[in-house]
Order: C-alpha cells, then sequence, then structure tokens
C-alpha cells in the first residue's frame, strides 16, 4: 500500500510540474474546455432527465406475484 502510494504522489508531482510548466494562457484555456464539456454534460442529462419524466405518463401497474419455484413450463 506505502509503494502504491508512494508512486501516486510521484505522478501526481509529474503531472503538476507539467501543468505549471504550461503558460498561463493555455491553462486557461483548458479549464475553459473542461467547463464546457462539463456544462454540456450536465445540460444533456437535464434535458434527458426532463424528457424521460414528460413521456412517462403510464400510471403503476400491479400485478400479483408469482412463485417462479411453482410455474409450469
Amino acid at each position: 500500500m506505502r509503494k502504491l502510494k508512494a508512486n501516486l504522489s510521484e505522478w501526481f508531482d509529474v503531472l503538476d510540474k507539467r501543468w505549471r510548466a504550461l503558460t498561463l494562457r493555455r491553462q486557461q484555456q483548458y479549464t475553459l474546455y473542461f467547463f464546457m464539456v462539463y456544462v454540456f454534460l450536465t445540460a444533456a442529462v437535464l434535458i434527458k432527465i426532463c424528457l424521460d419524466t414528460a413521456k412517462s405518463n403510464a400510471g403503476m401497474e400491479m400485478n400479483h406475484i408469482e412463485n417462479p419455484a411453482l410455474k409450469k413450463k
């Protein structure tokens, strides 16, 4: 577990150094792109939820529970 933690820490340090090596403008562009993707995915999920709830007008169907062990084929 310690080796895994050390490897992850090392990997995050490398990523942090690569991020800091980027220019400020490039960091802002990447941040903006990630935020735009996040907003797009959030909007898509909300639209999907709205469409699914608007389409579902059927009431709850109630049936008797059948025991599959006693069911004849």
